[in-house]
């Protein structure tokens, strides 16, 4: 469905006037107001659904592992991520980023945790038992998504 917005002004004077499901009626009002007439689909039909967004970081050294919630209704949305940072200093860390629907239980922030301890062991095995650099691990970690 379709809806037309009548608006006056410009600027921090800009404003709507007033709404019409009906183009005719809004054109009119609009021409008689001085009004630009702006037109717009409405969401009525359309359903969605609560995603919880969980974004991660580890830090090797301390073995810190942090976390943060969010949630988005945009589930087109690439949301999952995983970079590997390395310093200069050598200090080094991953960030993790994944999107669960509503529906798959509060162990989200569990499951996360361990996908970031996971990644942490494999990312250790690679440089200590294989000798990968930095961009090596940084070229996995992004396929691994």
């Amino acid at each position: 469905m379709k809806i037309f917005i009548v608006t006056i002004g410009d600027y921090s004077d800009y404003h709507i006037e007033k709404v019409f499901t009906d183009k005719v009626k809004a054109d009119k009002y609009g021409e008689l107001m001085e009004g630009k007439v702006e037109e717009f689909d409405t969401s009525d039909t359309e359903d969605f659904e609560e995603y919880n967004i969980i974004t991660c970081w580890y830090y090797f050294k301390d073995k810190e592992f942090s976390s943060r919630f969010s949630t988005t209704i945009d589930e087109k949305k690439n949301l999952h991520r995983n970079v590997y940072n390395c310093n200069p200093n050598g200090k080094r860390s991953i960030y993790i980023q994944r999107i669960y629907k509503d529906s798959e239980g509060h162990n989200i922030l569990d499951k996360t945790k361990k996908i970031c301890e996971d990644y942490a062991a494999q990312i250790e095995s690679l440089i200590q038992n294989e000798s990968w650099t930095p961009e090596m691990i940084k070229e996995w970690f992004n396929t691994k998504l």
